[in-house]
């Protein structure tokens, strides 16, 4: 789309976190470096968002987070509007700027003719109360969510395609929403899928398909270009079982967190040492795996191919046919006003405490405060998510590892001794910790020149959750602890 009236197409991106738009302006010989767009209230994209807030506030991590973006003119005055998938559901923001100078305002749901938020996969009442235990359900029922605005019926009318995850039976690649025009503006009936297999078996290879309708042989007739990530082995080996099982059900890691990164064995004896040379060349001819240093058994034939799992993207395109038939507009349809769900008024902190996502801590104080004492922080992970343990591996792979330091402490008062971590397991090769209990703890001494008193102790936490899907932003929070050293005698 040309944004600046020079004749060429520039271009126009969303960003998974923390939901910026960035325009790249093509110069005839290249793009110039991206540049942000003006959004609504994005002092809080910028900065990243909270998570115990609903999508509706743009304090929120749900309102920022996985900003895939599509373009298109929503409301027939001319300008390009934002409408953008996500944490947040499927929302359209308006062009409030201009059409050389976009400037997008606030993300407002797309709707149905009954008011209600457009969905790609519908939550079970128990999948929504699980949510809800921690934070909020994304409105469309699967926060990786992508759409593109195109009249592909050609009535005149904008129509939506809308891909997902595809992770889990019940999703199909694409949901068409066919557009329609109502006395409260443009609204959609409900999603067909445009592509079903029987038995809820997959129609397609791989996960998180990405859909582009675009004229791709230059005969009139408007195309589908597919871009798909499958699971391969050994290099670009793709296997079946991968490709066309779900990925959920697999339980391997989604797109962008590959599964074969690298993997931890350990080793009982010296006849290994072999076996271990065979492996890391292995890993560093297909896909330079690290691996630890820690072996105990022979892997299985099977388990040697799944270091070397990668997702790939593979590129399709579907030639379409001319339609003798025309589609007829649908106009003057009256629609009912927005139904929000009363779960999205609140604030998960008035759904049960103090959280951050599907992680809740808390810090404990042990001892007699005289000579001897221990700071605990205790973690409490939701079943299916984990934090990232502080490793030279997980270091490498760039992943975000959990923190716990104790500042502020005065002159006289010491640690004792290392620092305790909690148990360690391994995720898909990554160290990882999960469950509920798990203890960072620190002891301390007490000089006999210390003055009895109330101290403060800065007790600073920083991690990210992760689950199969995906991670949540980081999170950092100091913790401010009173403690009161008694007089020893």
């Amino acid at each position: 789309m040309d944004l600046t009236g020079d004749g060429l197409k520039d271009m126009l991106t969303g960003q998974y976190n923390p939901g910026v738009i960035t325009m790249w302006e093509n110069t005839g010989s290249g793009f110039k470096p991206g540049v942000p767009v003006k959004q609504y209230d994005d002092k809080y994209c910028k900065r990243g968002g909270i998570q115990s807030l609903p999508f509706t506030d743009t304090r929120s991590n749900d309102y920022w987070n996985f900003s895939s973006a599509g373009f298109g003119d929503f409301n027939g005055d001319g300008l390009i509007d934002l409408f953008v998938g996500g944490s947040g559901g499927l929302r359209v923001s308006l062009n409030v700027g201009t059409k050389n100078k976009p400037e997008f305002g606030k993300r407002t749901p797309l709707l149905d003719i009954d008011g209600n938020m457009l969905t790609i996969y519908e939550l079970s009442k128990k999948q929504i109360k699980q949510f809800l235990s921690y934070g909020f359900p994304c409105p469309a029922g699967d926060f990786k969510s992508y759409i593109q605005p195109v009249d592909w019926d050609q009535d005149g009318i904008l129509d939506l395609f809308v891909t997902s995850s595809y992770s889990k039976k019940g999703q199909n690649p694409v949901e068409f929403f066919r557009g329609v025009m109502t006395d409260k503006g443009l609204r959609f009936e409900k999603r067909k899928a445009l592509f079903e297999a029987e038995n809820g078996q997959k129609v397609f290879p791989g996960s998180c398909p990405f859909v582009t309708v675009v004229d791709y042989n230059m005969d009139g007739v408007m195309d589908l270009l597919w871009g798909l990530s499958i699971p391969t082995q050994m290099g670009y080996e793709v296997s079946d079982r991968l490709a066309w099982g779900w990925v959920a059900e697999l339980g391997i890691e989604m797109a962008g967190k590959d599964p074969g990164r690298y993997v931890t064995y350990e080793t009982a004896d010296e006849k290994h040492k072999k076996d271990r040379k065979m492996y890391e060349d292995m890993a560093k001819k297909y896909s330079n795996i690290k691996i630890d240093e820690k072996y105990t058994r022979d892997l299985t034939e099977e388990e040697k191919k799944e270091l070397t799992q990668r997702h790939r993207g593979y590129v399709y395109v579907q030639y379409g046919k001319k339609n003798k038939n025309k589609a007829i507009a649908k106009t003057g349809i009256k629609a009912k006003d927005f139904v929000l769900p009363e779960y999205y008024k609140i604030s998960s902190k008035d759904l049960g405490g103090e959280k951050s996502g599907p992680v809740a801590y808390k810090v404990n104080l042990k001892g007699d405060v005289k000579s001897f004492f221990t700071l605990s922080v205790i973690f409490d992970m939701q079943e299916g998510w984990y934090l990232y343990a502080d490793t030279k591996a997980n270091r490498d792979k760039g992943n975000i590892i959990t923190r716990v330091s104790f500042e502020g402490i005065p002159e006289g008062i010491k640690t004792f001794g290392e620092m305790e971590f909690p148990q360690l397991k391994i995720k898909d090769g990554a160290e990882v910790y999960m469950g509920k209990g798990l203890t960072y703890k620190q002891s301390f001494k007490t000089g006999w020149k210390v003055k009895p008193g109330k101290y403060i102790f800065n007790v600073k936490i920083y991690y990210q959750t992760c689950d199969k899907s995906g991670c949540l932003p980081p999170v950092e929070k100091v913790v401010d602890i009173p403690v009161e050293i008694k007089n020893r005698m």
